[in-house]
C-alpha cells in the first residue's frame, strides 16, 4: 500500500461507547485509531462507495428478497397446480 501524505486533520464528534468499540477492533488489527480511520477514508476514495449498505439500502434490500421469496414460492405453487390470481396477490399486498 502507498503512504499517504496526511496533511488534515479532521475533529468530529461520535459516540464514547462506539468509539471505545471500534479501538477495540483496532487494536486486534494491530493498528490505531488515526490509521483505522484514514483505511475508511481511503477506501472510500477510491472505491467511490462505502464499505456497507446505507439504511435506505438495507431497507431496499430486504423489499426485494421478500419480493424475489414470494415470486418463488409463487412459482412452486404454480407448479403444484396451486395459484394465486392477480388480484388475490394485490389483496394480499395492500392489506
Amino acid at each position: 500500500m502507498s503512504i499517504i501524505e496526511k496533511d488534515t486533520q479532521i475533529n468530529i464528534k461520535t459516540n464514547k461507547q462506539m468509539l471505545s468499540e471500534a479501538k477495540k477492533v483496532f487494536t486486534s488489527k494491530k493498528i490505531d485509531t488515526t490509521a483505522g480511520i484514514n483505511m475508511y477514508l481511503q477506501y472510500v476514495a477510491t472505491q467511490k462507495k462505502l464499505p456497507f449498505l446505507t439504511d435506505e439500502e438495507g431497507e431496499r434490500e430486504q423489499l426485494i428478497a421478500g419480493l424475489q421469496e414470494r415470486v418463488e414460492r409463487n412459482y412452486q405453487e404454480l407448479l403444484a397446480g396451486e395459484y394465486v390470481t392477480l388480484e388475490e396477490m394485490e389483496r394480499e399486498l395492500i392489506d
